[in-house]
């Protein structure tokens, strides 16, 4: 991730108790019921430069229309490009393009999203800002210039509200209050005109602490959820503790109101992948499911919660990816929900092979609302060894897993497709695969 500035926010009052050792595992109690992965096929290969940090979106509209941003590093670390990679057969060809931020050097931190008129956008970070690139043909050719807007920000995510056709641009930035203070906030911006401009809606400042906006999710009724994760205090001392806040909206993004507590089990001090939410539909119920996965302590798992309240309140964070007592490197969980609530969650991991510098991705599924998941499969079918010469050990540091996201999306009630960084022969380079639930009876959550 580009860091554009030290963010300062949120110190919360009161002592945060101590982490239990270990969460309970949940399972199906039906071994035979098993996801079904298809052949990981090659996104995107180039020759020199590691391909990184994946996010992806699918057209709501038509399943088969896939886009997949990503950026590249050199192998001292620094940032160098961005790339559009967009597919018209549900992930089986893709036509790549370069964006190029103006006036820039440098380029990160991409977001995707497809719009309902089946136009995508991009954004990411460049030296001067956010970039969004914005294409009418759905990936095959960007209009030129994009938008740019500038200023302090951090991390770019866009969304798209199918029911009102608004799409939100939601970002870190750091801001400068009245006293002279400058605090980090949670920047929110809408476009009405499919992503030409955007207008800001507002910059909510938690409280004195330094802290990331995460993932994004909509309901609905129109409610706007985004996550906060804290990790420094003021004198910029890394917390005993990082807390994962959720702020809603009911008005559009306009207003928001007091930051609501999920978790505090995420990852604990050390930097770690993204906490990711999704929006899961609950049958028979009004209100929908809200999912959050993230990596447990020391990478030791992946950890999983859900709210039935828009966020008030949450359960447990319970380990689905193994078996109680079981400890292996865990990293980058990502989160889906199917349209009939059937729910996908993949994650690097070692394996019993715990000594192993390489890694799989593999996938889990629950088909009754997260209570209980089907066992974990491998879902590509070479290990990925982050930690060669061509990567760089700049790259293979800051990204052991290919970025701090991955992707993940529902391309019908029981499928859905991943896209990731893989490593198999020594050089980051996206991958996909499809992944299919099978048609087993589920219980509604």
């Amino acid at each position: 991730m580009l860091v554009w500035f030290l963010l300062s926010l949120a110190a919360c009052r009161g002592a945060v108790q101590p982490m239990a050792r270990a969460q309970r595992s949940v399972h199906s109690s039906n071994p035979a019921s098993r996801l079904f992965v298809g052949t990981d096929r090659l996104v995107s290969a180039l020759s020199r430069t590691p391909e990184l940090e994946p996010h992806l979106s699918v057209n709501p509209a038509h399943a088969d229309h896939l886009v997949v941003a990503s950026q590249t590093m050199s192998p001292d670390g620094e940032p160098l490009s961005c790339y559009a990679h967009a597919s018209f057969d549900g992930g089986v060809t893709w036509h790549r393009t370069a964006l190029t931020p103006p006036n820039t050097t440098a380029c990160g931190d991409p977001w995707t999203a497809i719009l309902p008129d089946s136009s995508a956008l991009v954004t990411v970070l460049g030296n001067n800002g956010m970039v969004v690139f914005r294409s009418p043909t759905g990936g095959r050719s960007w209009a030129a210039p994009p938008t740019t807007l500038r200023g302090a920000f951090d991390h770019g995510m866009l969304l798209s509200d199918t029911a009102s056709s608004a799409t939100y641009l939601i970002a870190g930035r750091q801001v400068r209050q009245a006293s002279g203070q400058s605090r980090s906030g949670v920047y929110v911006a809408r476009s009405l005109d499919g992503g030409r401009t955007f207008t800001e809606r507002t910059t909510v400042v938690l409280s004195n602490l330094a802290y990331e906006a995460q993932s994004p999710v909509l309901l609905r009724n129109g409610a706007l959820l985004v996550g906060a994760w804290d990790h420094r205090d003021a004198s910029n001392r890394r917390l005993e503790r990082r807390r994962l806040w959720m702020i809603a909206s009911q008005d559009s993004g306009r207003t928001f109101g007091a930051p609501l507590l999920v978790t505090e089990h995420c990852g604990g001090t050390r930097p770690s992948a993204w906490p990711t939410f999704a929006v899961s539909p609950r049958p028979g119920r009004i209100v929908e499911r809200v999912l959050v996965v993230c990596e447990a302590e020391a990478l030791r798992g992946v950890l999983l919660a859900h709210s039935d309240d828009a966020g008030e309140r949450w359960t447990p964070m319970t380990r689905i990816d193994a078996p109680a007592g079981v400890d292996g490197w865990t990293k980058t969980p990502a989160v889906a929900a199917s349209p009939t609530g059937v729910i996908v969650v993949t994650y690097y991991g070692r394996g019993a092979d715990t000594a192993s510098r390489c890694h799989h991705l593999y996938a889990t599924s629950s088909v009754d609302g997260g209570n209980t998941f089907l066992p974990s499969v491998q879902v590509s079918s070479r290990p990925s060894c982050p930690e060669t010469g061509t990567n760089g050990s700049a790259v293979s540091s800051r990204f052991p897993s290919g970025g701090e996201y991955s992707g993940l999306v529902a391309v019908g009630p029981r499928d859905f497709v991943a896209v990731w960084a893989d490593s198999r022969d020594g050089l980051f380079q996206l991958r996909s695969a499809r992944i299919s639930v099978p048609d087993a009876a589920s219980e509604p959550p």
